[in-house]
């Protein structure tokens, strides 16, 4: 009956053994959390310049930077304190600033938030127009831009502010759609 313990005792322990490895086998999926596409970004880029070209090989836009990150799981991208030149038809460069910004999966949406301020061409003998806003939406391959909520537009002469604005930056036309003030100012000689 002495090598009778040791054999009980062994298949217990076997048994034993063979329960926790199954445990562990089967919690191993609860505890290793499968690859999350959302996690992680791809690239993230520190003090940055990107050229960013159309299909013809021309310039979008330009984008400056301290912080560019691809948004995980996606093809887009996210900035703090983006700066984009974006050219107009002569080759002139809208400067427009904000504190964060998104870019489309196929570039061609910009979406600015947080104290968007846009600075039309400045080579020329006026002062340049100015647009202030919380969100634009930038679209450079048509050169428009949007803005759903309170707009203020700064230009030679007068001051207009509105709710919802569209512009044309090639040939900058604006468009307040509701609650338009203006403000006419005399210029300086």
């Amino acid at each position: 009956m002495s090598g009778n313990w040791r054999v009980f005792l062994t298949i217990a322990l076997l048994l034993g053994a063979l329960v926790s490895g199954w445990s562990v086998w089967r919690n191993h999926a609860a505890l290793v959390a499968p690859a999350d596409d959302a996690g992680r970004s791809d690239y993230v880029l520190h003090d940055y310049e990107i050229i960013a070209l159309d299909k013809d090989g021309k310039e979008a836009f330009t984008l400056l930077g301290p912080l560019l990150r691809e948004t995980p799981g996606k093809k887009t991208m996210e900035m703090e304190t983006p700066l984009f030149l974006i050219p107009d038809p002569k080759g002139l460069h809208w400067t427009v600033q904000s504190k964060n910004g998104w870019v489309s999966e196929d570039r061609e949406h910009i979406r600015l938030t947080g104290n968007v301020r846009a600075i039309g061409p400045r080579n020329q003998p006026q002062q340049p127009a100015k647009i202030a806003s919380q969100q634009l939406n930038v679209y450079p391959k048509t050169k428009l831009a949007t803005a759903p909520g309170a707009v203020t537009i700064t230009q030679p002469g007068s001051i207009l502010r509105g709710h919802g604005l569209a512009v044309n930056l090639a040939n900058k036309q604006y468009e307040l759609e509701s609650q338009v003030r203006a403000r006419y100012v005399r210029s300086p000689r």
